[in-house]
């Protein structure tokens, strides 16, 4: 298991160090699939793993023997810092961790399993065999994961050309994580932390201050299940429509009037929208609050032209009231002339006339021909409107166009769903 993601240094040769759990109850070891071209005498694997879930089996991959050098992180002293051990595993796919067996390495290859506490005699655990025939003795370090869930691990390589550069890798980060997980790390950490209560008193004691003149709690979640987060319920507003259309069924209603809402049933909808999912949306975050003050523009190109000969339709959407605005085109450079007529007819209606700005002072769109920066009719029409400004996206940024990008999509479900519940 890659405890520690370090990057391959394929230039110097270096292999992903790897760690293995020490089971105590395993009769066998197991490792990642990903390991079977390094086994040697690889036959399949016969065997069946038994998991903690219920009777669930689990099976195996391939069995065969291992070499791994061992690595001593902690850097004992006294202890090589690699040390070459051979031992057969299996390979199985979707296991959680490696796990390494000490029951063959006790049975059959004289190893002895020492524990020790940090204060006994030398404070290293470790897997030790004694000099015996003429070979030398072998210690291989396990290391206690005092900062995560515990338990004994052997950090290891499977690489035949070791260097000392692996150990230094993982010794430092090894010291990293300590002074991270560590006990005076956690407990500044819960000095600065307020809890649930103490939370909302600070809130309360804010609140009441005299120079708090107003508090907005924002990016508070909510979840709705819909096709796309901009769908609407239609039963409050059926509610106040004529009797006739009140007493209405729903999924008639919502087939009558261009599928507005939602209906589970529909199979339009399924088509061209999907099936319906759980969205997350945030509310009360920061928005603009000026209405008519900013749009954002986007066009669409319709497949066919309509009865009124227009082929696209200019797409705009106020970000402080959500108001969709829509402008039929015959062609894509009438645009700037209809852009003019509109914001004209805007700042000439009573409605707006006492706001402390100008509506539609400002634009967000991407940077097509017909309104770019190098259109001179796009300039000259800003020059006669005066007090107008554009911002242009940066191209193949979705993220500063999504609020044309999610309307512009909504239109296009809206016209694809009438014009097919029409045929």
């Amino acid at each position: 298991m890659k405890i520690w993601d370090l990057q391959e240094h394929t230039d110097s040769g270096y292999e992903h160090i790897r760690s293995m759990l020490v089971d105590l109850e395993a009769t066998g070891s197991l490792n990642y699939a990903d390991i079977e071209s390094k086994l040697m005498d690889s036959i399949p694997s016969q065997y069946h793993i038994a998991v903690a879930k219920g009777d669930t089996l689990m099976k195996g991959s391939k069995d065969g023997k291992l070499r791994i050098h061992a690595l001593n992180t902690a850097a004992h002293k006294g202890i090589d810092f690699s040390t070459a051990l051979e031992f057969n595993t299996t390979t199985a796919k979707g296991l959680r961790a490696e796990l390494f067996s000490l029951d063959e390495p006790y049975r059959k290859g004289g190893w002895n399993i020492l524990l020790r506490q940090p204060d006994f005699e030398s404070g290293i655990n470790e897997i030790y065999k004694a000099a015996k025939d003429g070979m030398p003795e072998a210690r291989i370090p396990l290391r206690y994961d005092y900062t995560g869930p515990g338990g004994w691990w052997i950090d290891y390589i499977i690489h035949s050309d070791t260097t000392e550069a692996h150990q230094i890798l993982m010794q430092r980060h090894h010291d990293d994580m300590i002074e991270v997980n560590c006990e005076e790390r956690n407990a500044e950490l819960m000095r600065g932390t307020y809890s649930i209560s103490s939370a909302r008193q600070l809130i309360k004691q804010v609140e009441s201050h005299s120079a708090v003149m107003h508090t907005v709690m924002a990016n508070h979640e909510q979840v709705i299940v819909a096709r796309h987060p901009d769908e609407r319920q239609i039963k409050g507003v059926k509610a106040g429509l004529k009797r006739t259309k009140e007493r209405m069924n729903s999924q008639i209603f919502h087939r009558k009037h261009a599928h507005i809402g939602t209906d589970d049933g529909c199979t339009i909808c399924r088509m061209v929208k999907g099936a319906m999912r759980r969205i997350t949306k945030k509310v009360s975050p920061y928005k603009e609050l000026r209405v008519g003050h900013t749009w954002s523009m986007d066009i669409v190109t319709f497949s066919h032209r309509s009865l009124q000969g227009s082929k696209y339709a200019l797409i705009l959407r106020d970000y402080a009231s959500g108001v969709i605005k829509i402008i039929p085109l015959y062609l894509r450079s009438d645009a700037p002339a209809q852009i003019e007529m509109w914001i004209l007819e805007m700042r000439a209606d009573p409605a707006f006339s006492n706001l402390p700005y100008l509506v539609i002072s400002c634009i967000v769109t991407d940077e097509p021909g017909e309104w770019s920066r190098r259109s001179a009719k796009w300039q000259a029409m800003k020059l006669r409107i005066g007090s107008f400004d554009v911002h242009y996206v940066t191209p193949g940024t979705s993220k500063e166009a999504g609020h044309a990008e999610k309307t512009r999509k909504v239109i296009t479900w809206w016209s694809n769903e009438d014009t097919t519940g029409r045929l």
